[in-house]
């Protein structure tokens, strides 16, 4: 079943296509491996990823977006859409139940950061 990889709604209506990129912690990495940081968001070459322990961080470089979410990306709009993903992300979205509102707001930042970062097309049909 496809859904808003955003917000997690079942219903997306858009895609929208990003560079591939990697977004990575030091345990994530070879010891030697370089990490970038723009605007505070570590990256590091796909190719540098653990191969054990990182694997979980390469991102697809196809997103899914609902009508509020592509709405909210059309108009470059980060805190709208932080905002309103973490208003659904609860209901809708596998996150341990012991992390606080501050730490996913702050997971949701990083992420759509850097899928602002990444972006490479305007709205795309399904």
């Amino acid at each position: 079943m496809l859904k808003c990889d955003l917000c997690s709604d079942p219903h997306p209506i858009a895609r929208y296509h990003t560079r591939s990129f990697g977004i990575t912690t030091n345990e994530d990495v070879f010891p030697d491996t370089p990490i970038h940081l723009i605007d505070d968001v570590p990256y590091v070459a796909t190719d540098d990823i653990h191969p054990v322990r990182g694997t979980g961080h390469l991102v697809d470089p196809d997103w899914l977006a609902c009508e509020p979410c592509a709405n909210l990306i059309d108009q470059q709009n980060l805190d709208g859409l932080i905002a309103y993903c973490l208003a659904n992300f609860r209901v809708s979205h596998p996150f341990p139940p012991d992390m606080t509102e501050s730490e996913l707001a702050d997971f949701c930042r990083y992420w759509y950061t850097a899928f602002f970062q990444n972006l490479l097309s305007t709205r795309l049909p399904l």
